[in-house]
């Protein structure tokens, strides 16, 4: 079964239209035996093929997305 190992804050940019701080968060999951990972949450509206993730030869999947504070 796979899990999700881990969500980690990498470091904070600045927006340039909204002047806010984002958090770049990374999202890692463990799954060797997938084809296609994808990340869903309310900050995408939950649109389960918007944020595709990529795999590597471990099968751990990730994705950086860049998100508002307490989103």
């Amino acid at each position: 079964m796979a899990k999700m190992q881990n969500n980690r804050i990498d470091k904070k940019v600045k927006s340039k239209s909204t002047e806010e701080i984002q958090e770049n968060m990374e999202f890692s999951f463990f799954s060797p035996g997938a084809t296609n990972v994808y990340v869903a949450g309310g900050f995408n509206g939950w649109g389960t093929q918007s944020l595709p993730m990529k795999g590597d030869e471990d099968g751990i999947w990730r994705s950086k997305v860049k998100l508002l504070p307490g989103r």
